[in-house]
């Protein structure tokens, strides 16, 4: 019986997961292929793939589609959707009950956490989760408090497409799914890795309910940055470049060498130029 549930659960996550993953990502996951040029929305010639190398060693070859699918996430979805339903639940809920939602969903990724550590071998943030999580499961009913944090015990979160780009993997071609936002090929595949182990644990209803919460919580933690997104120039742009930075800048955490020398020297570069970027659109604000 354990057995079936195990099975049935990880083809549900594969399943839900999957949805965020090209078919070519799959066969190619180590070796992600060179896309075809592209043309932009106006018209404009689209630079060579090879010229355009993003944080990660990504790239935006889909970037026409991409656009057409962050206008449905963002403008519509987002906006008339999801944004009036999180800022109704801050509205309603308590502080403490939020919390606790949010310690429980932490509390259970600190297991995919203790399993992606031993994956870089980082033995002891691995300890550090299997401790956090035999206190707060137990002393912190269920995870809803997270009394390994009062204790001063730090948090050491990891998830298995950081895991991958401390491998060398680089982070493929940036894609935007509907109703689900931004990944990578790189991090569709950790998706669909870091889901089998609440897939093992919970049945279906129970998986899907704590993917909910898992999301809920997500989208709470963005409210702040919400009026810094909508007042940008081009959203699109600011999102991608803001996404593909933070998850490279988790693979680069604590002076990790990328074991590609290509893709490292790309990706500062490119990340240079972003910063640049940034600075030029902020000199022009202050004129």
């Amino acid at each position: 019986m354990n057995r079936i549930r195990f099975l049935s659960g990880a083809a549900l996550a594969f399943s839900i997961s999957t949805l965020m993953l090209p078919a070519s990502a799959v066969a190619q996951v180590w070796q992600f292929p060179a896309p075809a040029p592209m043309q932009r929305p106006n018209g404009a010639l689209e630079n060579p793939p090879a010229e355009r190398v993003l944080p990660g060693g990504s790239s935006d070859p889909y970037e026409p589609v991409n656009r057409v699918t962050w206008k449905l996430d963002y403008d519509y979805l987002d906006h008339y959707a999801l944004r009036p339903f999180v800022h109704g639940y801050v509205a309603v809920v308590p502080g403490p009950v939020r919390t606790g939602i949010s310690n429980f969903t932490k509390n259970l990724g600190e297991v995919t956490s203790f399993i992606d550590n031993i994956c870089i071998g980082e033995l002891g943030s691995a300890g550090i989760n299997l401790g956090r999580f035999v206190t707060n499961s137990t002393i912190g009913l269920a995870g809803l408090i997270d009394v390994a944090s009062y204790a001063g015990v730090p948090k050491k979160e990891m998830d298995f497409d950081t895991v991958l780009g401390k491998w060398g993997v680089s982070a493929g071609p940036y894609v935007v799914i509907p109703g689900m936002g931004m990944t990578t090929y790189r991090g569709a595949c950790g998706t669909v890795v870091d889901n089998l182990v609440p897939a093992a644990v919970f049945n279906w209803w129970q998986y899907l309910a704590y993917g909910g919460l898992k999301l809920l919580d997500a989208r709470v933690a963005l409210i702040p940055y919400e009026k810094n997104l909508d007042g940008t120039m081009d959203t699109y742009i600011a999102a991608r470049d803001f996404y593909l930075q933070y998850k490279e800048g988790k693979v680069q955490k604590d002076g990790t060498i990328i074991s590609r020398p290509d893709l490292k020297k790309a990706s500062e570069e490119s990340m240079k130029k972003a910063d640049e970027a940034a600075e030029e659109y902020l000199d022009e604000i202050d004129q």
